[in-house]
């Protein structure tokens, strides 16, 4: 099972291989562009995961424009921003360990309809916890 923001030129940000336990997710997350290719792992609260599908959910709806999200571990980073054309602005940021000062900063463009897909993808799998 995997939820996924598909962009322009085979670019995607996918959420994949969850795993639950002792109330925190275990996800990888895997960003893809023209040039790389980078996968960490990262653990999240459900209560988090919760809070990020409502902010997905109110995008969806048009309620809001953007959302921050950041795991309590801080190694992955998901900022969404939807323009009035209806195009989203995925950004953010992966950090393999937090002893590690690298980061991989991504940013890709992506449609209306993908953030959509990708709302609906994340809420049934998280339902099935």
């Amino acid at each position: 099972m995997q939820a996924i923001i598909k962009s322009e030129n085979k670019r995607y940000l996918i959420l994949e291989n969850f795993k639950f336990k002792d109330d925190f997710f275990q996800i990888d997350v895997e960003v893809k562009s023209d040039w790389y290719s980078a996968k960490v792992l990262f653990f999240c609260s459900e209560e988090r995961i919760r809070e990020l599908i409502l902010n997905l959910e109110n995008i969806v709806e048009k309620n809001i424009d953007s959302l921050f999200f950041i795991n309590e571990d801080g190694n992955f980073e998901l900022n969404l921003a939807v323009n009035f054309l209806g195009k989203a602005n995925v950004s953010g940021a992966l950090i393999k360990s937090m002893m590690d000062e690298e980061k991989l900063n991504y940013e890709m463009e992506s449609d209306f309809q993908s953030m959509c897909d990708f709302y609906h993808q994340l809420k049934k799998i998280v339902k099935q916890f």
